[in-house]
């Protein structure tokens, strides 16, 4: 299980971009996007199989929201931007590139964080939840983590916590 950190920015609006965007995106942590243009979102899209549902487009408030997320650096030039680029929020679970077989069958996902583990059974994932919420003390301010479960093409959470 990976360390906390911040929020990624990932600024489309400079030229090794798409590569940045592959990079942040294999972190398996949600992460910004500013892009140049309205435009662009079909490229990161096409770059990083969004499935099917677009990132999120990010205003004031959704930025408010993601101020604890983020480096107090990147949230000022992101509250200075916002109006002339836009700015996505991608979420790793919409990513059809995190389908099995490049992820396991079943993660612990953070909605605010993303990806933080995966695994092959529903038991493995019972217990990185359980570590998780054990030695990362931030967690109580994230408390949208959960355990996922990839059928009928989709990441589905996982409601009980009983072995089916």
């Amino acid at each position: 299980m990976q360390g906390y950190r911040n929020l990624q920015i990932v600024d489309g609006r400079n030229g090794d971009w798409i590569k940045n965007l592959i990079e942040a995106a294999d972190s398996k942590r949600n992460f910004v996007a500013i892009l140049k243009q309205e435009a662009d979102l079909k490229i990161l899209c096409e770059a990083l199989d969004c499935d099917p549902k677009l990132p999120e487009i990010l205003g004031r408030w959704g930025l408010h929201a993601l101020a604890d997320l983020l480096e107090p650096s990147d949230y000022t030039q992101l509250l200075g931007i916002y109006e002339h680029s836009p700015v996505y929020l991608v979420e790793q679970l919409r990513l059809g590139r995190n389908h099995p077989p490049r992820c396991k069958p079943f993660i612990l996902y953070c909605e605010m964080r993303g990806i933080i583990s995966d695994h092959n059974t529903w038991e493995e994932a019972c217990t990185s939840l359980l570590d998780y919420l054990d030695s990362f003390k931030r967690a109580r301010l994230f408390p949208l983590a959960g355990i996922y479960n990839f059928s009928d093409s989709r990441w589905n959470r996982v409601r009980k916590m009983q072995s089916s």
